[in-house]
């Protein structure tokens, strides 16, 4: 069971975008676009903001854009995930594999 979501529409947004990856729509500019647009304005997507399977969703959407904005966005997930507003996994995955990207 998924936590209550303040942002409700935002979650079905970013549950749609990930669900339309996940099954092989591939990442798209505007999907980035669109992503990177939201970080900058609303901060990272979290927990109490967009429910846990929303904050998973938006983990899954950031790993798909280019890396220097990963890298831009490893203290924000850290930070996170610091405050139990991230699923644990995912986020230090994600974490662990920006922090070990070459080039980019």
């Amino acid at each position: 069971m998924s936590s209550p979501a303040r942002c409700p529409e935002l979650r079905e947004e970013l549950l749609a975008r990930a669900a339309a990856i996940e099954q092989g729509a591939g990442e798209d500019d505007e999907t980035t676009c669109w992503f990177v647009s939201l970080v900058a304005t609303m901060g990272w997507p979290v927990r109490r903001l967009v429910g846990m399977d929303g904050a998973r969703a938006a983990l899954l959407l950031a790993a798909r854009v280019p890396i220097p904005y990963q890298r831009g966005w490893v203290s924000k997930v850290s930070d996170a995930l610091a405050s139990s507003a991230l699923p644990a996994a995912q986020a230090r995955e994600f974490i662990h594999r920006v922090t070990t990207e070459r080039g980019g």
